[in-house]
């Protein structure tokens, strides 16, 4: 059985290939267009993953419990959430959690972003799985800023949209509003398999705040990811780990 086990992770960690992955939308090609964007520096990748990468993503999202989902509805919206529960019938999920932790896919987003020393949050506050169905929507509101848990601050949100199809004309676009909150300038349709990177901004105002029309049989489903920097000093001297000691017996380095 551990035999077993062990080949099935084998074959997940083998399937996600985060260089290839990322390597597909090179920093030089395409953060032009991220920096460019209004009303903050964002963008929208399409295809971010292999195809069947992405059907076997999506289909996970269905093999989780509806007991393990927790109901958001602040101020009239209403989504679903599963924050980190699902590893043991959602391994692929997890392991993409993981692959978009690691220091290839931070540093590839720090290349992209131009945001320097971006931190990744183990614990997933606030962020996870999401779903919606028809009739839903998600008020207009800014982000939190600040992650309790690890007492950094928040920088830059990524959502990958696992929906099996979406249409433009169902609603569920998400509205960024310009920070004066005038207008709205940009609208992204969650469409499948897209990856949706924006960085954080205290003014902005965004949501999809219209009631969905997809047919019933449809969700809206996206996997957030947020990363964080901090602002912390030290609290001693750094120094490497120290190997000698002075006449005192005080550790010390030595060239």
């Amino acid at each position: 059985l551990k035999n077993l086990k062990r080949k099935i992770l084998l074959s997940i960690i083998d399937m996600i290939n985060i260089n290839e992955i990322t390597n597909k939308y090179s920093a030089r090609h395409f953060s032009m267009d991220y920096h460019t964007a209004d009303p903050v520096p964002w963008i929208a990748l399409p295809n971010f993953l292999p195809d069947e990468l992405f059907k076997k993503l999506a289909q996970q999202v269905e093999d989780i419990p509806k007991q393990r989902w927790t109901r958001f509805t602040r101020n009239g919206s209403y989504m679903e959430e599963c924050t980190n529960n699902y590893g043991d019938v959602a391994p692929l999920i997890r392991q993409l959690n993981l692959e978009m932790n690691s220091t290839e896919f931070v540093t590839w987003l720090e290349q992209f972003t131009k945001e320097s020393k971006l931190i990744p949050d183990p614990h997933m506050v606030g962020a996870g799985l999401m779903k919606s169905y028809k009739g839903h929507s998600l008020k207009m509101h800014t982000d939190f800023n600040w992650n309790e848990e690890l007492h950094l601050n928040r920088q830059l949100n990524l959502i990958l949209y696992l929906s099996k199809e979406w249409q433009s004309d169902w609603q569920g676009g998400l509205q960024f509003r310009n920070l004066e909150n005038t207008e709205t300038v940009a609208e992204i349709t969650p469409e499948p398999n897209t990856l949706l990177m924006w960085k954080y901004h205290p003014k902005l105002r965004h949501g999809h705040p219209h009631p969905m029309t997809c047919p019933d049989t449809v969700e809206r489903v996206g996997f957030r990811i947020f990363y964080y920097t901090s602002n912390s000093t030290p609290e001693e001297k750094p120094h490497r780990s120290l190997y000698y000691e002075d006449e005192h017996g005080n550790p010390v380095d030595k060239k």
